[in-house]
């Protein structure tokens, strides 16, 4: 993976001022569970795997963003572990766009410009890792 593209990729998230949610409507994974876990909002829809791979390693500051899940390998979606809300699948995106109505004033970019703090150091740590 480009490491400039990724830094400019994070950079532009923690730059933003408005809340990030991330939408899963099916399975993220390795990859796509690291780039759902850098939004300030995990919504994922029930019977959607997400997680990671034994023997996975990070590449997208995983090494930060993944501190809020409890789970890390990959399984159902289940709200409070691998993501912060679980959806039924037949109202998914009207429930989802709710959702993001009513906490769109919340300054959640307040918190994430904390948590990502020195991603800096952890993208390099984990390029670094990817390589030896």
């Amino acid at each position: 993976m480009d490491l400039g593209a990724i830094r400019a990729f994070v950079s532009l998230l923690i730059g933003l001022d408005k809340p990030v949610f991330t939408i899963v409507n099916g399975d993220a994974i390795n990859e796509g569970y690291e780039i759902a876990m850098l939004g300030d909002v995990v919504i994922a829809s029930e019977g959607s795997m997400l997680g990671l791979s034994p023997g996975y390693r990070f590449s997208m500051c995983g090494s930060l963003s993944m501190s809020r899940s409890r789970r890390l390998w990959i399984s159902r979606a289940e709200a409070g572990v691998n993501c912060d809300i679980v959806l039924p699948r037949e109202r998914f995106l009207e429930d989802a766009r709710s959702i993001m109505e009513e906490n769109k004033g919340f300054q959640f970019h307040l918190m994430r410009r904390a948590r990502f703090s020195n991603f800096r150091e952890a993208l390099d740590a984990e390029h670094l890792a990817q390589v030896t």
